[in-house]
Parts: structure tokens; sequence; C-alpha cells
């Protein structure tokens, strides 16, 4: 990871969720982990109910080289959680709100990670080679039935990272139909 990025302020919260100071990408990742810090989770899907797994390139710090169901990041000091999905979606897709439909979906808190991460849905009926990593970190991309990605996690579990369960799939598929 390049010194610029372990330097980017992101924002941070106390243990009951209330934001503090901003911290740098460094220090909420030294360990012990000590700072709660905003992640997104944005997963892509289609009219058809496929999810669009990514592939992570090998620049990668975390995960280099795993398929992925869902594009995300940190969120920036500053940002709020959907600003932050809208640029994710830009960098790691080449897709704004424009080329489909943002829905939130829920926050949690993660304290393996101490994540507080908020999740949304974005329904689009693009082709996946039209999608373009502006970043670099996603080198390729295909739409899979739910059915089909369990099939090759439970097949393939080590070439895999960033999951999605049956249901928070449902969950999901009920948001595409309101």
């Amino acid at each position: 990871m390049d010194n610029d990025r372990n330097m980017e302020l992101l924002s941070c919260f106390d243990e009951t969720g209330n934001h503090i100071e901003p911290h740098t990408r460094k220090e909420v990742h030294e360990q012990p982990l000590k700072f709660w810090h905003a992640v997104t989770n944005i997963w892509v899907i289609n009219s058809k109910s496929e999810i669009l797994c990514t592939h992570r390139s090998s620049i990668n710090e975390g995960n280099p080289n795993k398929w992925q169901t869902y594009v995300g990041g940190h969120v920036k000091h500053e940002d709020s959680f959907k600003e932050t999905a809208v640029r994710e979606l830009d960098e790691e897709l080449g897709l704004t709100p424009d080329d489909g439909k943002l829905i939130s979906i829920k926050e949690e808190k993660g304290e393996h990670w101490k994540h507080i991460t908020a999740m949304f849905a974005f329904f689009w009926d693009g082709k996946a080679e039209d999608t373009n990593a502006k970043d670099g970190e996603i080198d390729g991309a295909k739409w899979m039935s739910f059915e089909d990605y369990m099939n090759d996690f439970n097949t393939n579990p080590e070439q895999w990272c960033n999951n999605i369960n049956h249901e928070l799939y449902t969950d999901i598929l009920k948001l595409k139909v309101e």
C-alpha cells in the first residue's frame, strides 16, 4: 500500500457509534485494532437476480487475486456512507448512480475488524465486460446466479472473499421489486 493511501484520513467512531476525530488508514489498521472505522459494501444485482462478481487484482493488499460478491471501501473523513458507495462504484466498476438504482440495505457493526459497515444494493442491467476499474483494484467481472456462486464458493473457497449469504441475498431481492 503506498504511503499516500496510508496517510488518508478515515471516518472513525467510538464504541457506541459516535463520530470521533479521524485517524489515518495506517492508524486504524495497526494491531491491536483501536479505532472503529466506517466502510461500505455494494452488491450489484441485475434484473435476472444475478450477482456481479468481481476479481480483485494482484495490486490489492488484502485478498489479491480472489473473487468477491461486492465492491466497497473505507469511508474517508467528512464523506458519508452514500458518497463512499458512489465513489467506490465509480472507481471499481466505472458506474454512476445514473446507470442504475442505489439502495441502502442496512448498517452493521463488526468487532473483528472494528468496522461499522453500511451495505447497499445497486440494481444495474449492464454487461460485466462493460465495467471499468479506474483504480486498478478489479481486473475482471462476471454475472453469476446465487446458486452458481454458492457452488463455486463451496468447491473453491480459497478463491473467494467478501461473500454474501442467502439471507442477505433474499433481502436484497425484496428491495428490487419495491
